[in-house]
């Protein structure tokens, strides 16, 4: 949107959709190879419970919740991971267990299969890349 309005210019945003097509062409090889599990994951916008329109005096008496979704795109299963403010936090070690957590199921549940993680890093500058672990 910035490089269409003239806040940015054509070089750092035509790197950034070069960057784009290359994951998108990487991940869907990566799909089209059985010998591996791909994966995508998403964490979702905080929710406030209850959700109403209410005066900020109330939005203090809420509680947050958080969602963390992966998506195995060989299968097409996806698997959703909520908590509360009470159970956990937005701490880079929050995310680690939970990460670390469904891996480690999955691993147990499918011996020898080679897993990939696909980031797709949509919300940070041109100059970051995306990144496949």
């Amino acid at each position: 949107m910035a490089a269409k309005v003239g806040n940015l210019s054509n070089d750092p945003y035509s790197e950034h959709v070069e960057q784009k097509n290359l994951a998108r062409e990487k991940k869907k090889k990566d799909t089209d190879d059985n010998s591996k599990s791909v994966w995508t994951m998403d964490l979702q916008a905080v929710h406030l419970c209850p959700k109403t329109n209410a005066s900020s005096a109330y939005y203090k008496t809420k509680v947050q919740v958080h969602n963390m979704m992966y998506f195995n795109l060989g299968t097409k299963e996806g698997f959703c991971y909520t908590w509360d403010e009470c159970n956990g936090n937005l701490s880079s070690e929050m995310f680690a267990y939970i990460h670390y957590i469904h891996f480690e199921n999955y691993a147990k549940a499918n011996p020898g299969k080679k897993t990939l993680h696909h980031l797709e890093r949509k919300l940070l500058p041109s100059k970051q890349k995306r990144y496949c672990c």
